[in-house]
């Protein structure tokens, strides 16, 4: 299957990844009624083409958040939740898509995605589709500050997840301090008072 591009088309499924497994704080999608909604999601935006393919992705089958990060009582914060978690996996598998090999081709997805984040009406396809049906419910009832913070954020990310690209097409390993200096953790994401984050490397 083609690599994804910044403005949608086909994704490469991939396996369940043990990175974003831990059974003893986590509790899975297939145990909540989120599946069902996040499949329906997937399939509405063209991240996937049908029901079952949504199934096979490592997305949906491989999403493990905190049990104290989603609050059962409170459905439509639970599915954003979920449903902005497969779309960070997204963009970390078009970073780490090993048929990216041209550093102008990764400047550009990172360019592609910020305008993305931002809008911008020329951006058409799945990824944009997604986004754009998850920011409204992201930024209801935060400031603008939060708003401006949480973009700049995920901005930031891009931007890490870019050095990497750059690093594994040029075989470098950077010592482990360098690494750990220039990498970025994905906006927290906070719900009830408790805090979701994410880092590159992690």
């Amino acid at each position: 299957m083609p690599a994804p591009s910044s403005t949608g088309g086909p994704l490469v499924p991939r396996s369940p990844d043990s990175r974003y497994s831990h059974p003893e704080l986590t509790v899975t999608v297939s145990r909540r009624m989120s599946r069902n909604g996040l499949r329906g999601w997937l399939v509405d935006t063209g991240l996937v083409v049908s029901p079952a393919e949504a199934d096979y992705h490592r997305w949906i089958r491989a999403i493990q958040l905190p049990a104290q990060a989603v609050a059962p009582a409170d459905a439509v914060r639970e599915q954003t939740t979920y449903a902005m978690a497969v779309l960070a996996l997204v963009w970390d598998d078009l970073f780490e898509d090993p048929q990216l090999k041209d550093p102008e081709a990764v400047t550009a997805l990172r360019r592609g995605l910020v305008a993305t984040l931002r809008q911008d009406p020329e951006m058409h396809g799945a990824i944009p589709t997604a986004w754009a049906s998850l920011w409204p419910r992201l930024r209801e009832n935060r400031s603008t500050r939060w708003q401006e913070r949480f973009l700049d954020g995920l901005e930031a990310w891009f931007e890490a997840a870019e050095r990497e690209a750059h690093h594994r097409i040029d075989g470098y390993i950077p010592p482990t301090a360098d690494y750990l200096r220039s990498s970025a953790c994905f906006p927290a994401y906070r719900t009830k008072g408790r805090t979701t984050r994410r880092c590159t490397g992690t």
